[in-house]
C-alpha cells in the first residue's frame, strides 16, 4: 500500500473516532466492543497486562474507541481499588454495565443511579446531586482530558449556553482523576435511537424489549418521544401516508436550527451535530448535546491537523479543520436526510470509502428513496448538505426560517436545483476531472468539426460536379430540340412552297383550258412555257 493511501486510510479512522459514541453500524459491532474491553478489564483483574495500545492493536477496526475508553475504565477500576468500591470500573466493564450490575457508587458530589451509554469519548450515567438533590447526567471524560487544557476549555464554555434546545451544562469537575461535567437529565431518547424504532423492518415489541434490556424504566419516555415523531412510511409506500411525520421531522429540525443559531451567535460551533447528539424528551421538545468538540471562533483551541467530529455526517471542510457555522448546517442537512429517508446519506461501510464520499460523493436525492416526502423539504435538505460552503444556507437562522415557511405552507425561497447547477458543482468539486473531461469534449468537438467541414467540402464539390453535369445535359437537350424545332420550321416551309406550287399549277391549268375552250391559241402558248419552266425548277 503506497504511503498515500495509509495517511488517507489514518485520516479516516481519526475522523471517524473522534466521535463520542462508536460509530457502529449494528448491534453485532456494539456487543463485540463490549466484549472487547470486558475482556481486557478481567484480564487486568487477575493481575494481567495493563498495556492499553498493545491490545488495542490487535483489533485495528477498534483501535481507537479501545484506546479512548479502557483509559478511562482502568483509571476508574484503579479508583475503585483504592477506594474499596467494588467493581470500580462503570458496571463491571461496558457489557455489565448495559445490565446495570455493579456501578461506582459515587463520583464527587454525584450518586450514580444507572449508566446511560458509553462511547470513545466517555461514559454517561443518570446521577443524583447530592447537594441539591436533583437529577442529572454525568458524563464522565477519558482519562486524557484531564491533562488538556483546551478540550477542558470546550466544556466550560458550554455552560455557557442558555436555550431552551440546548442541554443545560450546569458545571465540570474532576474526582480522583477522573473529569466529568454535569448535565441536564433528559427524560427521552436521541434521534438515532427513534430512527431505529421506527426504520421499516423492525417490530416495536423487539425495540422495546431491547430498551428494557439496557435501560429499564427510560423506555417509557422513549415510547413516548417515538408515538410524539409519528411512524414514517415505508418506501415506495402509496396508502396511508401520514404527512404527519414529515412535518415532525421539520419541526424538529427547525428546533435544532433555532439552537443552534444561538450558539452561533455566541461563537461557538458544535461541529459534532448528528442524530445521536439531539434528544427529544416525552414532550416532543428537541435538545442539542455534547458540545464536547465545540469550538469558538477565532479562539486558536483546536490545533492543527485535529479532526473532530463523526465522519460520517462531517462536513468535508472539517476535513482540513477549516469550520465556521455553515459545518454545523451541513451536519444538520446530514441528519434532516437520515429522517427523512431512515437510511444515512453516505452509506459506505469502511472509513476510507467513507471520507471519499465525504470528500466528493453525492447522496441520492431523498424523493429517491421516498417519493413521499416533500418537495420543498428535499430542496432545503440537499441545500444543506452541499459541498461548497458557499453553496449551502449561510447560517442556522437561515435553515430555521426556511422550514418555519416550510411549516406554514409558505413557499421557501431555495429553490431545485437543474441539470446545469448539479454539472457546475460536479465541476467545482472534482477540478482536475473536469479539466481532463473538458480537454477531451473540446479535442472531440474541433476534431468532429474539423471532419463536418471535410465531409461538407466534399459533399459540396459532389454536388457543384452534378450540378455542371445536369447543366450540360440540359444545354444538350436544348440544343437538340431547337434542331428540331428549326426542321420542322423548314418543312413546314417547304410543304408550304410546294402547295403554292400546285396551287399556282392547277390555276394555269383551269386558264390554258378556259383558252382552248375559246381557241384563245396565243396566250395558252404563254402559259404552257411558264408552267413548262415551274416543272423543270419544281418537278413533281
Amino acid at each position: 500500500m503506497s504511503s498515500d493511501s495509509q495517511k488517507l486510510d489514518q485520516i479516516a479512522v481519526d475522523a471517524a473516532t473522534a466521535s463520542d459514541a462508536p460509530d457502529c453500524s449494528s448491534d453485532d459491532e456494539v456487543n463485540r466492543f463490549a466484549e472487547l474491553t470486558d475482556a481486557f478489564l478481567e484480564e487486568l483483574r487477575r493481575g494481567g497486562s495493563s498495556d492499553i495500545d498493545a491490545y488495542a492493536a490487535q483489533f485495528p477496526e477498534y483501535a481507537e474507541r479501545l484506546r479512548r475508553l479502557l483509559r478511562t475504565l482502568v483509571m476508574m477500576e484503579r479508583a475503585g481499588e483504592q477506594t474499596g468500591v467494588p467493581g470500580g470500573v462503570p458496571g463491571g466493564g461496558t457489557a455489565a454495565a448495559l445490565n446495570r450490575t455493579t456501578l461506582p457508587e459515587q463520583i464527587g458530589d454525584f450518586r450514580i443511579v444507572r449508566r446511560v451509554g458509553v462511547g470513545g469519548m466517555g461514559v454517561v450515567y443518570e446521577a443524583e446531586q447530592l447537594t441539591l438533590g436533583r437529577r442529572v447526567a454525568l458524563k464522565v471524560l477519558p482519562g486524557e482530558f484531564a491533562g488538556s487544557s483546551n478540550r477542558v476549555s470546550r466544556f466550560r464554555r458550554a455552560a455557557q449556553l442558555h436555550h431552551t434546545n440546548i442541554v443545560p451544562v450546569f458545571g465540570t469537575g474532576e474526582d480522583g482523576g477522573l473529569l466529568f461535567y454535569a448535565m441536564q437529565f433528559i427524560d427521552g431518547l436521541s434521534l438515532a435511537d427513534a430512527i431505529r424504532t421506527v426504520k421499516p423492518g423492525r417490530s416495536d415489541s423487539t425495540s422495546s424489549a431491547s430498551e428494557c434490556d439496557q435501560a429499564g424504566a427510560a423506555i417509557d419516555q422513549a415510547r413516548a418521544a417515538i408515538d410524539w415523531l409519528g411512524k414514517p412510511p415505508l418506501s415506495g409506500s402509496t396508502i396511508g401516508v401520514p404527512s404527519s411525520y414529515f412535518h415532525q421531522v421539520a419541526l424538529l429540525v427547525q428546533q435544532a436550527a433555532d439552537g443552534l443559531a444561538y450558539a452561533h451567535r455566541a461563537g461557538i460551533v458544535h461541529r459534532d451535530i448528528k442524530p445521536a447528539n439531539l434528544l427529544v424528551d416525552r414532550t416532543g421538545r428537541l435538545w442539542i448535546t455534547d458540545f464536547g468538540l465545540a469550538r469558538q471562533h477565532d479562539s486558536g483551541l483546536t490545533q492543527t491537523g485535529d479532526i473532530v467530529g463523526t465522519l460520517r455526517y462531517m462536513s468535508p471542510e472539517q476535513l482540513v479543520n477549516e469550520t465556521d457555522e455553515r459545518s454545523d448546517v451541513y451536519s444538520l442537512g446530514m441528519t434532516l436526510y437520515e429522517l427523512l429517508t431512515l437510511q444515512p446519506a453516505l452509506d459506505a461501510t469502511d472509513n476510507a470509502s467513507l471520507l471519499k464520499q465525504v470528500s466528493d460523493g453525492v447522496p441520492c436525492r431523498p424523493r429517491s428513496i421516498q417519493p413521499h416526502i416533500p418537495r420543498d423539504l428535499e430542496t432545503i435538505c440537499l441545500r444543506c448538505i452541499e459541498k461548497e460552503p458557499s453553496l449551502r444556507y449561510q447560517s442556522a437562522t437561515d435553515v430555521f426560517e426556511e422550514l418555519s415557511r416550510f411549516l406554514r405552507d409558505e413557499p421557501i425561497l431555495a429553490r431545485p436545483i437543474n441539470w446545469l447547477g448539479r454539472l457546475a458543482r460536479w465541476r467545482r468539486r472534482n477540478p482536475t476531472i473536469a479539466a481532463l473531461t473538458g480537454g477531451l469534449v473540446v479535442v472531440f468537438v474541433a476534431g468532429f468539426i474539423g471532419v463536418w467541414t471535410q465531409w461538407q467540402r466534399a459533399e459540396g464539390q459532389k454536388e457543384l460536379a452534378e450540378n455542371r453535369e445536369v447543366d450540360a445535359r440540359l444545354s444538350s437537350e436544348t440544343a437538340q430540340r431547337e434542331e428540331q424545332r428549326a426542321r420542322r420550321s423548314e418543312l413546314a416551309e417547304q410543304a408550304a412552297r410546294k402547295r403554292e406550287s400546285d396551287l399556282l399549277f392547277l390555276a394555269r391549268m383551269n386558264l390554258m383550258a378556259h383558252n382552248w375552250e375559246n381557241a384563245d391559241i396565243g396566250p395558252m402558248e404563254h402559259l404552257l412555257d411558264q408552267t413548262g419552266q415551274d416543272l423543270d425548277e419544281h418537278p413533281r
